[in-house]
């Protein structure tokens, strides 16, 4: 209870000689977790809800794991981000798109940084670096009221720039939205 880890909302209530659901048993296995540095292989990046009313501030870490799932430290990870535009209409009444995430050649076009670094959507010296937990400070960012954002964490070799048709399959990509 003292770690939010059951669904009872009293100390007194908790009755570990009853049934529970799989529901319940989900919530418990995703709270317990939560207190450890389990995580999937590679760079993951996670918030802490994707969907939120109003205005949100999300709490995003990135993680960098081992194929053995062991923290690896001391990465170079970039984060960025791209907001999902509103679509207008022409004058024939189609939907139109102004802004895209990568161009042509995969390199990013209408992306923003998100965290600690020099140069969009390019691993640099200025780059957050993974702990001895493989973990990168978490930040937050505001998100205003109807907006969608996805969120890329990746790395490569200092210098790199981010090529979608490249980095695509080792980067980790959230979308976050609210309502």
């Amino acid at each position: 209870f003292n770690l939010g880890i059951t669904d009872d909302l009293t100390a007194t209530n908790y009755l570990p000689a009853s049934d529970m659901t799989r529901s319940a048993m989900a919530f418990f296995m995703h709270k317990a977790l939560d207190h450890t540095n389990a995580r999937p292989a590679g760079v993951s990046i996670q918030a802490d809800t994707y969907l939120a009313q109003g205005v949100y501030t999300f709490t995003i870490s990135v993680t960098h794991r081992s194929t053995a799932f062991l923290a690896i430290a001391d990465t170079r990870i970039d984060t960025f981000r791209f907001q999902h535009p509103t679509p207008t209409l022409d004058a024939n009444g189609n939907q139109v798109i102004s802004s895209q995430r990568f161009g042509s050649s995969g390199q990013c076009n209408d992306t923003v940084v998100t965290a600690i670094g020099l140069t969009r959507c390019t691993i640099d010296s200025g780059e957050q670096i993974t702990d001895a937990n493989g973990n990168l400070a978490t930040f937050q960012p505001s998100i205003v009221n109807d907006t969608s954002w996805d969120y890329w964490a990746w790395t490569a070799a200092v210098g790199t720039t981010y090529d979608n048709d490249v980095h695509a399959s080792t980067a980790s990509k959230i979308t976050i939205s609210t309502y």
